[in-house]
């Protein structure tokens, strides 16, 4: 079996069995690394920008930091709800040791002065976004693969004759996955959270 398909077999596992999930990476399994990656890289940089704001264009430096911090962490998780709670945790340490340093100059200090006196005490607005552009994404990825592509070229800001054009399909027929599309994302995510996606995403209608 070739490196691929086994990856693809035990994501498959990984997506019905988070105890599997953990359980193989605290045995050091690779493939297990690579889908903690794959399900968590993304929000997890958005969470370090929604932080760093001005400096935000470290936050993807500081994020594969953590994830190596993560993979060396010699304590065994007990649950994937701890390996996710390590990730966040370490990006929010190391933003905020950023933004301290980030006193030291006057390029950002106002800034770092303000996020400091913020995160210090709460961060739970930047971790909201995050985690719920992440369950967004996770649901995007179960649907059809048509649906898919035009929902995240979408995503990335292009016009329905943009994604007509690359995907080699007429206009009408991308504005049909992306409905067909919506519908299969309000059952997976539930109201409020396709609420949220549309109040900031209303393109998406278009």
């Amino acid at each position: 079996m070739s490196k691929l398909n086994s990856y693809q077999n035990s994501k498959e596992q990984y997506k019905s069995n988070i105890d599997l999930l953990a359980y193989e990476f605290n045995e050091r399994n690779q493939h297990a690394f690579r889908y903690i990656f794959e399900s968590y890289y993304k929000a997890a940089v958005l969470f370090a920008r929604e932080i760093l704001k001005e400096q935000a264009f470290e936050a993807e430096d500081l994020v594969q930091d953590a994830f190596i911090k993560l993979w060396n962490q010699a304590e065994n998780f007990n649950a994937l709800a701890a390996i996710r709670s390590y990730i966040y945790t370490t990006v929010k340490n190391a933003c905020l040791d950023k933004l301290r340093k980030g006193l030291l100059t006057n390029k950002y200090q106002g800034h770092a002065k303000k996020q400091l006196e913020m995160l210090e005490a709460e961060f739970i607005e930047p971790l909201i976004t995050a985690e719920t552009t992440r369950i967004i994404y996770e649901a995007i990825d179960k649907l059809p693969e048509q649906g898919r592509n035009v929902f995240k070229m979408s995503l990335e800001g292009l016009k329905n004759d943009e994604i007509a054009e690359r995907l080699n399909i007429s206009v009408n027929t991308v504005k049909t996955h992306k409905q067909r599309a919506l519908t299969s994302l309000r059952i997976y995510i539930g109201d409020a959270l396709f609420l949220f996606i549309l109040l900031n995403h209303d393109h998406w209608l278009k």
